[in-house]
């Protein structure tokens, strides 16, 4: 069972773990995606850029960064489910790539289950999740 587990960690790590620049678009894209893996399942860790002069609404843009994310959207990425979806997502949202640069995140955002139990993932049970943001 660990060897599976181990195998399993290592193969999402080559799939989503790689550092990918942004196509000069004006469209929201990530920057680079961590995952991290453990029994249960998976948390993904996204760098998003949203390629915008400014944001009113982060709960808006972390709602669109979860769908973009579950419907594999994202231009500079391709995400990889053969294993399933996530129990958990977070990102650092950055304006643009020059703020990434400056170590300047505009917001963070974690769409979790209550109580950490991993036990739902983000696509087939999304009633079980919150968006919880950290503006900066």
């Amino acid at each position: 069972m660990l060897k599976k587990i181990g195998i399993f960690a290592i193969i999402l790590l080559c799939l989503s773990g790689c550092s990918s620049s942004p196509s000069s678009s004006n469209e929201m894209d990530v920057y680079n995606s961590r995952t991290i893996a453990f029994e249960n399942g998976y948390i993904e860790d996204l760098t998003i850029i949203v390629n915008k002069k400014h944001i009113t609404d982060y709960e808006e843009c972390a709602k669109e960064i979860i769908k973009k994310y579950i419907n594999n959207e994202y231009q500079s990425m391709i995400f990889s489910f053969d294993f399933g979806y996530p129990a958990e997502l977070n990102a650092t949202v950055f304006l643009s790539e020059n703020d990434i640069d400056n170590s300047h995140p505009i917001f963070e955002m974690t769409y979790s289950q209550e109580f950490n139990t991993y036990e739902y993932n983000i696509k087939d049970n999304p009633e079980k999740f919150h968006i919880e943001i950290t503006s900066f």
